[in-house]
């Protein structure tokens, strides 16, 4: 999956019944989960957001990989 330049991947605990996803292209943190693959995406969008606006950069804005440069590897 990926979202304004954010690369994730995602796998399924059994035993929890969720979908785990992680952003493999920082050198940051940044995990989300969903019940469901439907949502998993979702999940991803308010976590890269949530990123951006820790960092002070407004998520809303129109991105594209130039502008994370400095975050993405």
């Amino acid at each position: 999956m990926q979202y304004k330049g954010f690369i994730a991947r995602h796998y399924f605990v059994i035993d929890a019944g969720v979908y785990v996803g992680e952003i493999v292209n920082t050198s940051d943190v940044i995990a989300f989960s969903a019940e469901s693959l439907a949502h998993l995406h979702e999940a991803m969008k308010s976590a890269v957001d949530s990123y951006l606006n820790f960092l002070g950069i407004d998520p809303f804005l129109s991105c594209d990989k130039q502008e994370f440069r400095a975050y993405l590897p």
